[in-house]
């Protein structure tokens, strides 16, 4: 019997570890995307309204670029 609670608490552990694991690339995605998504709206607030609409935006849409 304890043989079997050893691999049971094992199996567990290593399903909580994969969890963690999953856990934290997906927190690490969502900061580089929300990272990501910053620089662009820092980039585009620096252009006038003239290249603003050579590229087809408006001062408006800046904050429509979220991750």
């Amino acid at each position: 019997m304890a043989f079997l609670d050893s691999i049971r608490a094992t199996a567990h552990d290593h399903h909580i570890g994969s969890r963690l694991r999953a856990l934290a690339l997906e927190l690490a995605e969502n900061l580089v995307a929300w990272n990501n998504a910053r620089i662009t709206r820092k980039q585009l607030s620096r252009l006038s309204e003239r290249e603003l609409a050579d590229i087809g935006l408006s001062r408006g849409d800046i904050e429509s670029f979220r991750h």
